[in-house]
Formats: structure tokens, sequence, C-alpha cells
């Protein structure tokens, strides 16, 4: 397991939350939630630019479609 020391270094230094874990050998959401942990006690992680939920990366494109589909009702939406 990297240091706190490490762990922020990378972190700051990457461009995704993939990329923290393939340099920290764990899984995404595993170092997500580490972050998540380390902002709640006040240590100030950049955010990335990908979300990462149960493996799936949620993009911002991904979240603003859908977004979409809350505010349009379409629950069946496929685009």
């Amino acid at each position: 397991m990297a240091t706190p020391e490490e762990f922020v270094r990378i972190w700051q230094a990457a461009s995704s939350v993939a990329e923290v874990a393939e340099k920290l050998h764990v899984k995404a959401p595993d170092a997500a939630s580490r972050a998540s942990r380390y902002r709640k006690k006040g240590i100030k992680l950049k955010m990335m630019p990908h979300v990462v939920v149960r493996g799936a990366a949620f993009t911002p494109d991904f979240i603003a479609h859908l977004n979409a589909v809350i505010e349009n009702g379409d629950s069946n939406a496929n685009s």
C-alpha cells in the first residue's frame, strides 16, 4: 500500500482514476474511495475528469446524457 505522501503525489500527477489505480496496482474504485476519504479529512486533492462507479467510467458526456434522460423523462433513451 502506498504511503499517504505517495498516494497524494501520484493522484496529483495523474490524469485519471484509472491511471492512479494502475500505478498503485489497485482497483479504480479503491483509488477513488481513498481519494474521497482524504478529501473528507481536508486534503485538497484535485478532482478527476472521470468518476469510477463499479468499474464503469462516467465521462462528462455520459453524465450529461444521463441528466438529459432524467430531464426529458425518457428512461429508454439510447443515444
